[in-house]
């Protein structure tokens, strides 16, 4: 059965594989996901890893699953769009995150599908500032949502940045949770977060852009979802 969850791949991309590693295993611990990684066979990887890989993914997983593909711009063209088809189509509970210090080698459709995250000394793990900002806005009634644009960035590239770091935070949270109320508040968090990347990507307004996010995000009485 596909995945029901609205995003699940990322490309993690920095200057520093070490970084890169350690957040990784920071972020998504062997003890909560089961990791099932690719890795370059000589100078790269090949489409035939992508197959074995598939076939590894294809039993229905007993925990959140990880599929990390490391030094992801080593992939060879077959192997990366073998990979895509996985990605677009994945199966439940397993998530893709493609490390990288080269994103720009990747095929731009698998660049499209999946998250962007730039790694700095500063984001190694969910943002729980960001998520406590969340908690609150979808308690608010729309006056006080529009209250509180000033305190997201208006530039452009640092609000892309912002819904980002929003985005990764809220991913984490998802596959760390078995409450159906609140997967359900997640997704209705999530899609309009999806829209407010695109539309600024897509140079729309800033202030337009962020007002129409605010205004999107679902309504309910509780604090949920939990950072």
């Amino acid at each position: 059965m596909p995945n029901s969850i609205p995003f699940s791949a990322t490309i993690v991309h920095g200057p520093d594989p070490q970084q890169l590693h350690q957040h990784i295993i920071h972020t998504y611990p062997p003890t909560q996901y089961l990791h099932f990684i690719i890795k370059p066979e000589g100078s790269s990887i090949k489409i035939a890893q992508i197959h074995q890989l598939k076939n590894q993914i294809s039993l229905t997983p007993t925990k959140p699953r990880l599929v990390w593909i490391q030094q992801a711009h080593l992939a060879t063209i077959p192997a990366q769009n073998a990979l895509l088809k996985t990605i677009e189509e994945p199966p439940q509970q397993t998530l893709f995150v493609l490390t990288t210090t080269t994103y720009q080698q990747l095929l731009p459709t698998i660049i499209s599908r999946c998250l962007l995250q730039k790694l700095t000394p500063t984001n190694l793990t969910k943002n729980p500032e960001l998520l406590q900002f969340i908690k609150q806005i979808i308690t608010q009634p729309p006056g006080e949502r529009l209250a509180t644009l000033k305190t997201i960035p208006s530039q452009r590239e640092v609000a892309l940045d912002w819904t980002n770091s929003l985005l990764i935070s809220l991913q984490q949270v998802l596959f760390q949770t078995q409450q159906p109320q609140t997967l359900q508040t997640l997704a209705k968090i999530i899609q309009p977060a999806l829209d407010l990347k695109q539309h600024l990507a897509a140079n729309v307004n800033v202030t337009l852009a962020l007002e129409h996010f605010l205004l999107s995000l679902p309504k309910t009485k509780n604090s949920n979802p939990k950072p």
